[in-house]
């Protein structure tokens, strides 16, 4: 019998019974779990992935940083933008809180809250608080005016608030409860639905953005965008009993009478100056403030988890498409992960329906994730 020559012979290290048992528990518990989650030195093990179902892995250098990519969603259109129910409310006596109630019909909304409260001379009533729905809701900006707001305004202190939050699912007649910071003589609430748009990013990102009347010289506010599709809107705390809509905008659904107007229009094309007006002139505003969202652009969503016990800043995706073999691109980015906490990175590209890509999330840290999911 023939004999391998000595210098081409193999020699292999036995593993350890403790090792394989080791190896073979953690693999196991992962697989119970649905998330496989391991932090190696460097030069350990290659990371590891499988489909968005599938399991996740992580390889790390600081054993205290772990997070997974719990899921990616595609757009392989660009967002038909579109207002998905409205709601008003008017609480004409003093107080510290006011409700409105939303219904819509579609999973994805950004939503979105005017408040126009009058403090007196005591201080703006602005919003400290929003509950219901289990929505969390952030404020987008606020037109103040101090004193005498337009010609025979109602004097001092008036206010108009935006705030915003996004809704993964539809809401069936969700009353909503607005909690201002001080009492306020009267409070008109106006909320709505936004369809189609980006809910991960929602504003367009121009830097007059929101655009304010805050006192009876100034015009009526002028937006500017810098993203074709969006969706363009505002609202006015009035002196005069009605106004309105502006040129080319539709009402939102406010009370005509109720000395308060909001609107909106769908542009495809960027906007210069634009103003966001209404059928009586600004002196009859006490102050008005406007606003533009993004439609959900072409790419892909990623939700990153942290699951280690210290806080993580990603800062680039590398993203290849599995199918063809193409590179997609590098795309950097800055988003703080706090412990336990889940944040979503938008990743602007053109996705091809059926194929496979891969998203590498890497932190400042140097631990990175693969995650690999299909466009379907």
């Amino acid at each position: 019998m023939r004999r391998r020559p000595s210098h081409l012979r193999f020699h292999r290290k036995r593993r350890g019974i403790s090792e394989i048992v080791a190896v073979l528990l953690l693999v196991a518990i992962a697989v119970g779990m649905g998330v496989l989650v391991y932090t190696l030195a460097s030069g350990g093990v290659s990371a590891l992935a499988q489909g968005a179902t599938g399991l996740v892995s992580n390889q790390g250098k600081a054993a205290a940083e772990q997070f997974v990519v719990e899921q990616a969603s595609f757009a392989t259109s660009i967002g038909a933008l579109a207002v998905d129910g409205t709601g008003f409310s008017s609480c004409p006596t003093a107080g510290t809180s006011c409700t409105v109630t939303l219904t819509t019909s579609d999973t994805e909304d950004v939503v979105v809250l005017f408040s126009a409260t009058n403090g007196g001379a005591i201080g703006y009533a602005t919003i400290s608080s929003i509950s219901g729905g289990g929505l969390s809701w952030t404020e987008r900006g606020r037109a103040e005016c101090l004193n005498v707001c337009g010609t025979g305004g109602s004097g001092t202190y008036t206010d108009t608030d935006e705030w915003y939050a996004v809704s993964s699912g539809a809401l069936s007649s969700v009353t909503f409860t607005v909690t201002l910071a001080s009492s306020s003589s009267y409070t008109d609430l106006s909320v709505f639905g936004i369809n189609g748009a980006n809910t991960v990013s929602p504003f367009d990102t121009h830097s007059g953005l929101p655009a304010m009347l805050t006192g009876s010289a100034q015009p009526y506010p002028a937006v500017s965008t810098s993203n074709p599709h969006d969706i363009v809107f505002g609202a006015a705390d009035l002196n005069v009993a009605t106004g309105g809509v502006g040129a080319g905008f539709t009402t939102l659904g406010y009370t005509s009478g109720d000395y308060f107007a909001d609107e909106y229009a769908i542009e495809s094309t960027t906007q210069s100056s634009l103003t966001v007006g209404y059928s009586v002139g600004s002196t009859s505003a006490n102050n008005a403030i406007a606003d533009a969202v993004e439609a959900a652009p072409m790419g892909a969503n990623l939700y990153v988890r942290s699951v280690g016990i210290t806080s993580s800043t990603l800062v680039s995706v590398f993203v290849l498409d599995q199918s063809t073999g193409a590179f997609v691109g590098q795309f950097p980015t800055s988003t703080a992960l706090s412990a336990g906490a889940l944040a979503a990175i938008s990743l602007p590209f053109t996705p091809a329906v059926g194929n496979a890509y891969s998203f590498t999330v890497t932190s400042s840290m140097g631990n990175s994730v693969k995650f690999i999911a299909e466009a379907i």
